[in-house]
């Protein structure tokens, strides 16, 4: 949804990952990403600290179950809600 720059459909490869394809010489491709869960989530101590989630991005030349990634990059994410 609102994902812009991508050629064909996004698979979803696993419950939590995703594979499309696009083409970096004609546009940069825009993904929109929701997380569906509290960093306290997985934490012992609800609502003390959270832990860190990660969000990581690989890039291949071609899409292959054993191809090496060109690229990989990666950022923390922590998602709180408000209280109220």
């Amino acid at each position: 949804k609102n994902s812009t720059g991508i050629m064909g459909q996004i698979e979803e490869v696993t419950h939590n990952a995703i594979a499309f394809y696009w083409n970096p010489l004609e546009s940069p491709a825009k993904v929109n990403v929701a997380v569906q869960c509290l960093s306290t989530d997985f934490s012992n101590q609800k609502g003390v600290k959270g832990l860190p989630l990660h969000l990581q991005i690989d890039t291949y030349d071609e899409y292959r179950e054993s191809c090496t990634p060109v690229h990989r990059g990666y950022c923390q994410i922590k998602v709180f809600c408000d209280k109220g």
